[in-house]
């Protein structure tokens, strides 16, 4: 099940989960930590290899802004999946490096 377009920002928790088909990225994930919030981002496909040929693989603890739809993994936890390597850039920080709030919509928790 999807559910509508979102646009959030946060800190990569930690290195991202990167699947190789052949020489090309065919999926990748991390977790993104907002507060106390955090949620599971992915991509799959073409949009995970252009990620990639894009050198926009995020590092840990980088700070990033990430738009795409929410939906449910097979554990019924929220993700929000990644639809082009235009929706995933760099976010803007506040006076301390935290992430601006700009998330719109629903929020999930995924751990």
């Amino acid at each position: 099940m999807n559910f509508g377009w979102v646009e959030v920002s946060g800190s990569v928790t930690r290195k991202p989960s990167v699947i190789w088909e052949g020489d090309a990225v065919s999926y990748l994930s991390f977790t993104l930590r907002e507060e106390t919030n955090y949620l599971r981002v992915v991509a799959s496909g073409d949009v995970a290899a252009g990620i990639d040929a894009a050198n926009m693989l995020p590092p840990a603890g980088s700070v990033v802004r990430a738009t795409g739809t929410l939906e449910f993994d097979r554990e019924n936890r929220f993700r929000l999946r990644l639809h082009s390597p235009d929706h995933l850039s760099p976010a803007a920080t506040g006076a301390k490096g935290d992430p601006s709030p700009v998330a719109t919509g629903a929020k999930g928790e995924a751990r």
